[in-house]
């Protein structure tokens, strides 16, 4: 198992890093399992711009967590903001087409991230967790290995 991890505060910005973390990754992937790295990046970036978007309209340390793990047979990709504990329908509506958090004119880029995950047989898990005795919204992209699908 490979594991990266970066944090987000004001004071350091995680971006240069995780970028640096994805391109090593980028040597590996002729074998996941989401047609090209294309769709990774885009994927990924829908995440993290939502979780970003998150932090930007709270009070408080900014905070974002990406976690990076490579198994055997799979990749996981977490993304975790503190947010308010949500329920899990709020969170299942998250990811239909115009339904966004943020206001109108919104509410694509969940819904596109699942339309990927389907088409390629990869998942994402949106959850509550506690972390740091508060709440956090995780997300996590699971895509298995080409070779494994």
């Amino acid at each position: 198992m490979v594991s990266s991890q970066f944090h987000y505060t004001k004071q350091n910005r995680f971006m240069p890093f995780l970028l640096a973390e994805i391109l090593n990754f980028q040597g590996s992937t002729h074998r996941i399992g989401v047609g090209s790295f294309s769709y990774l990046i885009e994927i990924l970036g829908i995440l993290i711009d939502n979780a970003i978007e998150a932090q930007i309209r709270t009070e408080g340390e900014k905070r974002i967590i990406f976690k990076f793990f490579e198994y055997t047979n799979k990749y996981l990709f977490t993304i975790m903001n503190p947010y308010e504990h949500v329920s899990y329908a709020e969170i299942e509506s998250w990811f239909r087409q115009n339904k966004s958090t943020k206001g109108k004119e919104r509410g694509l880029g969940l819904f596109y991230v699942k339309k990927i995950c389907e088409e390629y047989n990869a998942c994402v898990l949106c959850r509550n967790t506690e972390y740091m005795q508060e709440n956090w919204i995780e997300m996590t992209l699971e895509i298995k290995k080409a070779d494994k699908i």
